[in-house]
């Protein structure tokens, strides 16, 4: 069985997430009525960006602070070694972001270890971020709460499995789908990860294999870069659905359809 300590800081964030738009009922579906195309280009771009600087750089940080769990330094997102990790909270930065990690292992018993070492069988890793993301096609301010649950620790496995949660605040500029217009967007969310697979050895496959990664999302677009006069709100769903290829099926209220390039975080309709 389950640990509570492991389900409750998954269960707190995925919670507060969902209360955005309707509790933790999940009995609320977003009617998408009146949602346009162009609505959910909008939608889909951020949730793009989102997904690919975001939950699945988490993931990569988190299996980099699993030390030896995931083969060669080189198949990893980060250089840190596991005894920077264990037990207590290491600090990094990627690009202008500052990351911060805490990470707990346990055994097979749920009792908690001083370290990864060949008994482990579980890490809950508790994520934050705060800075700046900056291309040609997408500027951003962040900040970020989450927590990963993962399983797969042991050596004789060859795949970890990702479950969490997670809150995100982001202000952000970018091109439209179209690349007729800069859109500038206030965006906060609740992120649910569930059974994401990810090879140890990156370098025989980067990608997620099989999970889903959904986004609830309220979201205002507004006209200038003053964030002062709103031309449009939404509540959206956005969900994610790996196939351990670059290019997952994207989808907004289960409606509009898309592609999402996981190296740039760009979307295309389908």
């Amino acid at each position: 069985m389950r640990s509570q300590r492991w389900r409750t800081p998954l269960a707190a964030l995925a919670c507060a997430g969902a209360l955005i738009l309707a509790g933790c009922s999940g009995d609320n579906p977003v009617n998408p009525n009146g949602f346009t195309q162009t609505d959910a280009d909008d939608i889909a771009a951020q949730a793009g960006q989102a997904a690919a600087a975001g939950m699945l750089t988490n993931m990569n940080a988190a299996d980099g602070a699993s030390g030896g769990v995931s083969g060669s330094s080189a198949a990893r997102f980060t250089p840190l070694r596991a005894g920077s990790f264990a037990q207590a909270e290491t600090t990094f930065t990627q690009g202008n972001v500052t990351y911060t990690l805490g990470v707990t292992f346990y055994d097979a018993d749920g009792n908690t270890l001083a370290g990864y070492g060949p008994t482990a069988h579980r890490m809950l890793v508790t994520t934050r971020a705060t800075g700046s993301i900056a291309d040609q096609q997408f500027t951003a301010s962040l900040g970020h709460a989450g927590s990963l649950d993962v399983t797969g620790l042991e050596a004789s496995l060859d795949t970890l499995v990702f479950n969490g949660a997670s809150n995100d605040s982001v202000d952000a500029s970018f091109t439209s789908l179209d690349g007729l217009r800069t859109r500038y967007f206030k965006w906060r969310s609740g992120a649910v990860l569930t059974d994401t697979q990810l090879l140890k050895n990156r370098q025989t496959n980067p990608y997620p294999l099989s999970g889903t990664l959904i986004y609830v999302v309220h979201a205002e677009r507004y006209r200038s870069n003053q964030f002062a006069d709103v031309d449009k709100t939404w509540d959206a769903t956005v969900t994610i659905v790996f196939d351990g290829t670059a290019n997952p099926a994207l989808t907004v209220n289960g409606v509009f359809r898309y592609h999402l390039n996981l190296a740039s975080g760009i979307v295309a309709r389908d």
